[in-house]
């Protein structure tokens, strides 16, 4: 698979971008999610999530992908 790029995604966007289910989030940030994943990879994506590490573990962020400051995760996004 070829690599897109590591991108810093929220936490509270996790399962939403890894199994479609925004329950629990606001229509803003559902919308957010959804214009980020649409502009970023209209052709789909496979993603491998940084949270196997130790060293990768959710950290704060002045500048994530998409919405306010927050904690993040690094993730790998492929084409599919």
């Amino acid at each position: 698979m070829e690599l897109i790029g590591t991108y810093k995604i929220p936490e509270y966007a996790i399962c939403a971008i890894e199994y479609g289910d925004y329950s629990g989030i606001s229509d803003e940030d559902e919308q957010e999610i959804k214009n980020f994943l649409i502009r970023e990879f209209p052709n789909g994506y496979v993603v491998d999530w940084h949270t196997n590490e130790p060293e990768h573990e959710p950290y704060f962020s002045p500048v994530p992908e998409f919405g306010l400051p927050t904690n993040v995760v690094d993730a790998d996004f492929y084409k599919p």
